[in-house]
Formats: structure tokens, C-alpha cells, sequence
């Protein structure tokens, strides 16, 4: 096994002490994302290393999601969701993280009732140019997925910290309302 390292965290994020959800969820899905409490926008898009991302129990997009989180907070210092970060093995082929990852995630709703987010990021390069020539060329078509995700795997060219970021909120989700 490739893998040198397991690594599994849970962080909170509080109001008074990050951005908040929305800028955390665009940092995630690699996107950009308008937060409707403070008006700014936050974009991610340009940044690479995104494999694969969704939603369990949201159908409406991350930014109404996020944005409905925040409104269901009033406190000044509130914790608006929890970010799970998890390493994945190298070995295991994408299609099985994903299967692993949002198995977990549909767990966590089936057991709390929550909507979560996830996302899986592939490994950073050793060397940051060679890095940004690789998602280029994977961006512009000139690599399929099959060779990009070989060069991930490569110890040579990365750190092989494939690895998820759940994002998920604190509150159950009332089915009924669709709010926290």
C-alpha cells in the first residue's frame, strides 16, 4: 500500500472565527459562490484538483443550501456547519471513492437528518509549475481522466493525499419546510 498516511478530522465552523459556510463551500467545490448575509463572493474556480463533488439531501444548489444555513443561525458566534476532512487511499480506483465518500455522507443523513456536501481533491503536485501544466492541460481536454488521475497516483510528481471534504450543516433539515 502507497498510502502513508490516515488522517481523519472534524472541524466546526463558527461565524466569529472563519468566513463562514459559503466561502467554505466554494473553497470545496471549486467554485464561486455569492454569500447572501455579507454580500461577498468568494471564487474558487480557477483552483484545480477537483475529482468529484455533490450534495445528499439538497436538490436546489450549494449556494441556496448554504445561504438557508446561514439564515438559520441568528447568534453573532453561531457553528453553521462541521467540515469532515478524510484521506483516501491511492489504490482505490475514483468510482470507489466515490462510492465510499457519498455512502458516508448518505449515512450521516440517514442517521441525523442533516444535508451535507462533498467533494474529492486530488493530490498537490511536488512541483507547483508542473502542477499547473497538468490541470491545464486535463482542463483544456488534451488529458482524459485515465491519465490524469495516473499522473495523481504517481509518488514521483505528488504527495498522493487524495483525499474528501464533508461539509455538513448542524441542524436537521425539516422535511416539510425544507428549512433548518
Amino acid at each position: 500500500m502507497r498510502h502513508a498516511a490516515c488522517h481523519f478530522s472534524i472541524t466546526p465552523l463558527t461565524r466569529g472565527k472563519t468566513a463562514g459556510a459559503v466561502a467554505r463551500a466554494a473553497y470545496i467545490a471549486r467554485c464561486r459562490l455569492l454569500d447572501a448575509r455579507t454580500g461577498q463572493t468568494y471564487s474558487y474556480s480557477r483552483r484545480g484538483g477537483l475529482l468529484e463533488e455533490g450534495t445528499v439531501n439538497w436538490v436546489t444548489g450549494i449556494e441556496k443550501f448554504w445561504n438557508a444555513v446561514e439564515r438559520s443561525e441568528i447568534r453573532k458566534n453561531s457553528r453553521v456547519a462541521r467540515e469532515i476532512k478524510v484521506a483516501l487511499p491511492v489504490e482505490l480506483p475514483l468510482d470507489d471513492m466515490r462510492r465510499v465518500v457519498h455512502g458516508f455522507t448518505c449515512n450521516l443523513k440517514d442517521r441525523y437528518g442533516v444535508v451535507a456536501q462533498y467533494a474529492i481533491h486530488a493530490p498537490k503536485f511536488h512541483d507547483k509549475e508542473d502542477g499547473k501544466e497538468v490541470e491545464r492541460k486535463y482542463q483544456d481536454g488534451i488529458l482524459d481522466l485515465d491519465e490524469y488521475l495516473c499522473i495523481m497516483a504517481d509518488p514521483k510528481r505528488t504527495n498522493l493525499n487524495f483525499h474528501a471534504h464533508i461539509l455538513v450543516s448542524t441542524r436537521e433539515k425539516d422535511e416539510l419546510s425544507g428549512g433548518f
